[in-house]
């Protein structure tokens, strides 16, 4: 097994041979960013108004990202496994986020909003007369705690809690808190010790090295359509 120490050698031009590429390094980059920006304080008190709640949605795609990135990173364990001791802990933390942003935000699955209005058929009483944003707030915790309660074996078991979540009770919302505190905490871990290893070993060029034919090159490229 190699020293999981950083080494400071071998800087290489935009990739590392088996190791990190400056695409994967601006990815590890750009999640820190945003989990940088969340206020840790929402897991501790809930969310109070609409902006929380977008702020919980944002939290469970950057951690589904995360989640993505690390399926990309594997193979650079070769060479430094340490970052995986830290996410493999936490795998099931980064799993129901990724089921969380596919069912409930990025997507809202169809039978989701079944299994909601079949647990609690009140609300479809409530909302078609509400437009009070606090009720939209509790809307969207109903939701997201279906969506959870709806990531079971298929047996019932849930994957991840002993007890289904009632999010609108402190104490276990302040449960769901430390859950996703510990994902939070350890996708920052995991994506500082790569980027403290693999960014010394992508190197940019200067600018002042960079010549006028790869400017011009640069500029006859054509963007291409994103396929899936």
């Amino acid at each position: 097994m190699k020293d999981d120490k950083p080494k400071q050698q071998g800087r290489v031009e935009n990739t590392t041979g088996n190791g990190m590429s400056m695409a994967m390094l601006l990815q590890a980059e750009i999640y820190t960013g945003d989990l940088r920006a969340i206020d840790k304080k929402l897991f501790k008190t809930g969310p109070i108004n609409e902006a929380d709640v977008l702020q919980l949605k944002s939290v469970l795609v950057t951690l589904a990202n995360v989640r993505d990135f690390e399926a990309t990173a594997r193979f650079t364990y070769r060479e430094y496994h340490l970052p995986s001791t830290i996410y493999k802990p936490l795998r099931k933390h980064f799993d129901l986020a990724k089921y969380l942003r596919n069912k409930f935000v990025g997507h809202m699955h169809p039978e989701l909003l079944a299994q909601a209005l079949e647990r609690s058929p009140l609300v479809s009483k409530i909302l078609p007369s509400s437009r009070d944003r606090q009720m939209m707030v509790l809307i969207n915790l109903w939701l997201l705690e279906t969506a959870i309660n709806t990531y079971v074996e298929e047996d019932g078991q849930h994957k991840v809690f002993d007890t289904v979540p009632d999010l609108l009770y402190p104490p276990e919302w302040e449960h769901f808190g430390s859950f996703m505190l510990s994902a939070i905490d350890g996708a920052m871990e995991y994506l500082k010790l790569l980027r403290e290893y693999w960014g010394p070993k992508v190197a940019l060029i200067p600018p002042a090295h960079t010549t006028r034919e790869e400017i011009a090159t640069a500029g006859r490229q054509r963007y291409k359509y994103l396929t899936q």
